[in-house]
Formats: structure tokens, sequence, C-alpha cells
């Protein structure tokens, strides 16, 4: 296998149900590529994962366990910035197979606070769109008081971190072509890791992980669909570390404390 662009993201289909004008007015909104931790329940298991889309009637979360389209769910949104999580009511409106993995969610009755700090992220979003392509996974520094939970070649439709990153080197595992590998990750946030590697992956592809993180001798395992990859070519020719970028998915509470402890672990010790 080789580091092989990846397709867009496919722009799901809006919903024909008639919406109300607490979101833009009663204009339909566009649903904008950005990344941040999300909780949902699904079969009685807590799943912590990731957002692939999100606009202020909804989101997208990438997931192997989808639940089921019509059902009703509690979503907990960890937005940048915002000392809680947000606690909202959703619906699945269309659930998409492997490599989209995930579903779309469209929130009921949402308070305004929760639109309020949806409409601050893509506005800032916005403004950092204005000045270049977004940033993959594997360059930024994370921002102090990450909410708990917490330059490549731009691919086609890149997915905003709303999550900065940390400059962090830990050992990582994963498989590649049937084979455990041990590497090292470059950098961290609360959405995924970096880590620098030469072996060929495919985009899009679901791996297991196993991070023995800062200031936790015990490994943590999650899953994570490969978003990002630096060929040795190219990162030749930029001037970066070979590599690819983990986006995490379906973790547990637990996975999920980790990661916020080693991003606090990182930002006090370095």
């Amino acid at each position: 296998m080789r580091c092989a662009p990846g397709a867009p993201p496919a722009t799901l289909p809006p919903s024909t149900e008639a919406r109300g004008d607490w979101y833009s007015n009663g204009v339909k909104p566009q649903r904008a590529p950005v990344v941040f931790p999300v909780r949902f329940e699904a079969s009685g298991e807590a799943i912590q994962s990731t957002t692939r889309q999100v606009s202020v009637e909804g989101v997208f979360v990438r997931s192997q366990k989808s639940p089921k389209e019509g059902t009703v769910l509690s979503l907990r949104l960890y937005l940048p910035g915002n000392m809680r999580p947000d606690e909202v009511r959703a619906r699945v409106v269309e659930v998409r197979p492997e490599p989209d993995c995930g579903f779309w969610a469209e929130f009921v009755e949402p308070s305004p606070a929760t639109i309020d700090g949806i409409k601050l992220l893509l506005q800032r979003r916005a403004r950092a769109a204005a000045g270049g392509p977004g940033t993959p996974i594997g360059v930024m520094n994370v921002k102090q008081n990450a909410p708990s939970a917490v330059a490549a070649q731009p691919q086609p439709v890149e997915a905003r971190r709303a999550f900065p990153r940390h400059a962090a080197r830990f050992q990582v595992g994963f498989s590649s072509n049937q084979e455990f590998v041990l590497e090292y990750a470059e950098n961290i946030s609360a959405g995924g890791v970096f880590v620098q590697t030469e072996q060929p992956m495919e985009l899009e592809s679901i791996v297991t992980v196993s991070l023995r993180l800062p200031g936790n001798e015990v490994p943590v395992e999650a899953k994570g669909v490969i978003v990002h990859c630096v060929s040795k070519e190219d990162a030749a020719r930029i001037g970066k570390h070979a590599g690819i970028g983990v986006q995490f998915l379906d973790s547990s509470d637990e996975f999920r404390e980790a990661i916020d402890r080693a991003i606090e672990h990182i930002l006090q010790n370095g």
C-alpha cells in the first residue's frame, strides 16, 4: 500500500423536516469539517469518539458503532474553550458505512448556549480558513485550559482541528499489514495523534493504536482512522517527518480521561 490521496467526505443530504429560526434565520446552514471530541451511548455502551462535520443544526460523528436511524440519543459535545461539555439531545437521521463510517445527528431543541458555542467555533474556523488551507494532524501547539475530554500538503476538504496539538514524544503501537509496529508520536491533541512512521498506510483505514502516554506507565488503547499521511518523499520535500495523522474514534471514558491527563501532564512538564 502507499499513501494515496483521500476522497473528500461525501456531503450528507439535508433533512426534509422543517426547521425553525433558531439556527440561521431559517436559512439552511453549511456543514463545516471540524474535529472535536464527542460522547454518545449506543446499546448501553458509553462511546467517546470525534466529529467530522458540524453545523448549528447537527453534527457528524465518526464511529463504527453507529446507532440506527431514528434513534434519539444524548450527545456530549466537548467544544473548545468551554470548561464543561455541552449536553444536547439529537436524532440520528443518516448512518454511513466505511470508509465514511459514522452518523449525522440533528439536534433536538438545543440550548441557546450550545448554539452560540457552535457559532463561535464556526466563526473561528471561517477566519482561519481565510488564512489558508487547514492544518492536518501533525503541526501546532495545544493551549492551556483544554476542557475535560479535552505543514504537510493539504488533503482535499481537510477537517480543521478544533483543539490544537502539543509536541510530545511517546511510544505508539499500531497494526500495519497485519504486523504490530512500534513507533513514536510527534504530537497529540484531544482528537488525535500524529505518529512518525515510514510504514505505508491507506487514508481512511481503521487501525487500533496503543499509546504509552506521558505521565501514564500503562498503555491505553483505542480505534483510530487515518486522516492524513506524509510519505517519505513528501517529508523530504517539505521538511517534515514522515508519518500518519490518526483521529480517535469509538474509545471509552477511561481513554478520554487518560488523554486529558496526558495533555495536562505535557502542559505542566513540557
